[in-house]
């Protein structure tokens, strides 16, 4: 490396001896060899496996392993259904398999509806959309009424239950 200054003159003012190298450039080392592992030399500075300080054998956590994944996968890759910006899957639910054949890149939407952690919901409130009456019972085709106003739905179920007891108040104040 040249330098616009003569070499002697910035040893001199420098305070830098003739046989110590004047640029860092001369004193780099060349780049270390390829390892078929992947991992560079020196890699975990105190061995690796039970060898390592930090080994945790099988007490490893969820925590842990999805710690593992974001190191493993730093960068975010789009959702493999939509497109739109994604995050790590696990496809067998174990956090601590990070092999790139169970990760899959999904968006929070279909992360959460592969999790089973999403329900339908209703567009215009946001709130799940019920499918069971308070009493248990199923809204579906046969079990469930409109109201005329078309405000709202029922349990014809817990209807016809509401109708019988009315109809038992109204036989008891009738007869006492």
């Amino acid at each position: 490396m040249e330098s616009f200054w003569p070499e002697e003159l910035v040893r001199r003012l420098a305070g830098i001896p003739d046989d110590m190298p004047l640029y860092h450039s001369d004193n780099l080392e060349p780049a270390p060899e390829y390892v078929p592992s992947g991992k560079p030399p020196g890699w975990g500075c105190n061995g690796y496996g039970e060898q390592n300080s930090n080994w945790r054998g099988d007490k490893a956590t969820v925590l842990s392993g999805r710690d593992r994944a974001r190191r493993m996968y730093p960068v975010p890759k789009p959702c493999t259904m939509c497109g739109e910006k994604g995050e790590r899957h696990h496809k067998d639910g174990n956090t601590l398999n990070n092999e790139p054949i169970n990760i899959d890149w999904l968006c929070r939407r279909h992360h959460m509806m592969a999790d089973g952690r999403s329900k339908a919901r209703n567009p215009l409130t946001g709130r799940p959309i019920k499918t069971h009456c308070p009493h248990g019972h199923p809204y579906d085709s046969l079990n469930t009424y409109y109201r005329r106003d078309n405000l709202g739905r029922g349990c014809r179920a817990c209807r016809i239950e509401a109708v019988k007891m009315s109809r038992e108040r109204r036989k008891g104040r009738r007869g006492a």
